[in-house]
């Protein structure tokens, strides 16, 4: 399965399986590499899809309320 074809969801449950298995599993280190290369990509992933969330929050309240001010999404963690 691609990344295109994952939700936010998917994506979110793939990262928790990859970091129980590095946390938990006697893995090679070529092994262990894969996962945290995968599990990178997931986390940008993730991360555009919300980014591009937020952009269309921003656009949907904008169209929908007149004189609106922007407010950033604080940052978690």
């Amino acid at each position: 399965m691609s990344k295109k074809e994952l939700s936010y969801e998917d994506a979110i449950d793939r990262l928790k399986t990859i970091l129980e298995k590095l946390e938990n599993d006697d893995s090679s280190l070529e092994e262990s590499m894969k996962s945290f290369k995968e599990g990178i990509k997931l986390y940008n992933y993730c991360n555009s899809l919300i980014n591009k969330a937020e952009g269309e929050i921003t656009l949907i309240l904008d169209k929908e309320l007149d004189n609106i001010e922007e407010v950033k999404f604080p940052m978690e963690g």
